[in-house]
């Protein structure tokens, strides 16, 4: 049972199941004879039901609405173009796009500076490695709704990450098998069998761990990348476990559009009957071919996180693991020096002298710079987020020893829950934001200083506090993915930042109803002045960085009530860009 209505206040009522809305009288029988049920179309169930105009509105779960008009019996559909799910692993955003991806299938929505014109396009996997998933019904192309099937098998993992760039969205395709005799027989035949029509396996194209789709192409031109470019398990973590089985973390780009995708669990490639272990997958700008990083070590065997420093370094994150076998992977970071990137083979692993992260597990991991220009380099471990300058030192040609020296002395927000899915992630203005899995968003200054908001659903009313990703547009706007749905949150972190968008409330200030004024939509090193109209200060602000919002409660800068009338605000910031606006203040 859904829902009981009154419709027509006449005593009669309606009773709505997932199959069926029936009549019932006074006497609270049911009509059967008036009973509406659920056409042969309609392939999913009904959630809830509205009456007007000789018309039933039907909600369906996961396909729009439809009417049943009561005097021709007849259904139609409505599906508006929105996106088919309200959860995603993982978001990127670039100046006209965002996209989004989960184990059920993604979007790409285009235009996003547009109010009303922009486009989202929904695509589904054809089949899905979690048959858990083969509950979930989606529409394809009803009324407005717009979507495609891409050809690829799902992975059983939920994916981490998507990017744009280059004109291509690749997104990860996590827990994914490699197209070999032992995985079809035993993973993908049994699924087709059980759930899906089809009398064969399509071909080798639609298995990989890696997706890639071209934005340019009128076609919906999917490659997907699989065994030879990615390594799965292969014996080592369990020596029954040899199927090749593959995982994809972060996928990242350089400041030369360069694509690394790191590769946790790269045990199953030998070269000359040695086992090497290639973490970190890498195609460069304008090649389709991909390359790899090498690592000989045998010890660091779970990448979690990358991040690029300046001079063609790669700082590497990694999570500690072990088993009864030994430790399989020993946590902490490490640096490459990847030199001349179409050399595959002029790498040098560095030595990062700290003891501080042995046998700890490093979630993600970030570059950023100082007021003055100097990189730091933030880690989010199991201890907190901790930020490090660093000194690189050459003993030889061939070895390289770093010295990490700290930015902040204690580790930051260390009484969170730091765990797989924390992330940490620079905005376009070198704010450090900090996404947790359970208590929202923290920010930290690119001067260090920790922002005194906390960005949640209660401060913020961002959707939810479990947070899965996040982007940064240009004009400010931050994406917020979280469990049940993207958030946009408004702020002045960008370069493009005007003090004009400066928004005063309320407008008038009535001293008897309102208990202050609050500014909001603050650019960083903006300044605000209320002033006479004859030009007289009578209060200042000063803000460092964007604080969200400011109240003022009407006093001057001598602490003093200024009187009723209207007065100038004038923000402006370094650039030299102002902003003037007028408020009326009522006591």
């Amino acid at each position: 049972i859904i829902e009981f209505y009154d419709f027509l206040k006449d005593g009669t009522y309606y009773l709505l199941t997932d199959e069926n809305l029936y009549l019932v009288d006074s006497s609270f029988q049911v009509n059967s004879n008036l009973t509406i049920n659920k056409d042969s179309d309609i392939a999913t169930k009904f959630s809830g039901a509205a009456y007007y105009n000789d018309s039933f509105y039907l909600g369906l779960i996961n396909n729009g609405v439809v009417k049943y008009n009561i005097n021709s019996q007849l259904y139609s559909f409505f599906s508006p173009n929105t996106l088919f799910q309200s959860e995603f692993n993982a978001i990127t955003v670039t100046d006209n796009y965002l996209a989004g991806i989960s184990k059920k299938g993604g979007f790409i929505l285009s235009n996003i500076n547009s109010i009303s014109n922009n486009e989202i396009i929904n695509f589904y996997p054809y089949a899905f490695s979690d048959t858990s998933l083969y509950s979930f019904q989606y529409p394809n192309n009803i009324s407005d709704y717009n979507s495609i099937e891409l050809p690829y098998w799902s992975g059983g993992k939920s994916p981490n990450s998507i990017l744009i760039q280059n004109g291509h969205l690749f997104f990860a395709n996590n827990g994914s098998y490699p197209f070999i005799d032992d995985n079809i027989n035993y993973h993908y035949n049994p699924i087709l069998n059980e759930y899906l029509d089809y009398n064969i396996l399509p071909s080798i194209d639609y298995y990989g761990a890696l997706g890639i789709y071209s934005l340019l192409s009128s076609t919906n031109n999917l490659n997907m990348k699989s065994n030879g470019v990615f390594g799965g398990l292969g014996g080592l973590l369990n020596s029954n476990e040899t199927s090749g089985y593959m995982t994809v973390g972060p996928i990242k780009s350089d400041k030369d559009n360069n694509i690394w995708v790191v590769n946790p669990f790269s045990e199953n490639y030998f070269d000359n009957n040695v086992r090497v272990n290639r973490p970190i997958t890498y195609q460069i700008f304008n090649s389709l071919n991909w390359n790899h990083v090498y690592d000989n070590s045998n010890q660091y065997f779970i990448p979690t996180e990358i991040s690029f420093s300046e001079n063609n370094r790669l700082w590497i994150g990694y999570q500690f693991y072990e088993n009864d076998n030994g430790v399989y992977s020993k946590g902490g970071i490490r640096l490459l020096e990847y030199n001349n990137i179409n050399n595959e083979y002029d790498d040098i692993w560095c030595t990062v002298n700290s003891s501080e992260y042995d046998n700890i597990n490093v979630w993600s991991l970030e570059i950023t710079k100082d007021t003055i220009g100097k990189e730091i380099l933030w880690i989010l471990s199991d201890l907190g987020l901790k930020g490090y300058y660093f000194e690189i030192y050459d003993i030889s040609e061939s070895y390289r020893v770093v010295e990490l020296f700290s930015y902040n002395n204690t580790f930051y927000f260390s009484d969170l829950s730091n765990k797989e899915g924390c992330k940490i992630r620079k905005d376009l203005d070198g704010n450090l934001w900090v996404l947790t899995v359970d208590d929202g968003l923290r920010i930290i200054y690119k001067n260090g200083d920790i922002s005194m908001f906390e960005i949640n659903k209660d401060n913020f009313n961002i959707l939810s506090d479990n947070i899965t990703d996040i982007g940064f547009h240009k004009n400010g706007n931050v994406y917020i993915s979280t469990d049940l749905g993207i958030s946009v949150l408004n702020t002045s972190f960008t370069s493009t930042y005007s003090p004009s968008t400066l928004s005063v409330s309320p407008n008038p200030f009535i001293v008897s109803l309102h208990d202050s004024i609050i500014f909001s939509n603050i650019g960083p090193n903006t300044s605000i002045q209320i002033m006479t109209l004859s030009g007289l200060v009578v209060k200042d602000f000063i803000i460092n960085y964007n604080g969200e919002v400011v109240q003022w409660d009407g006093t001057s800068n001598s602490g003093k009530k200024i009187s009723s009338g209207v007065y100038l605000v004038v923000s402006s910031n370094q650039k030299q860009n102002t902003g003037v606006s007028k408020i009326a203040i009522i006591r």
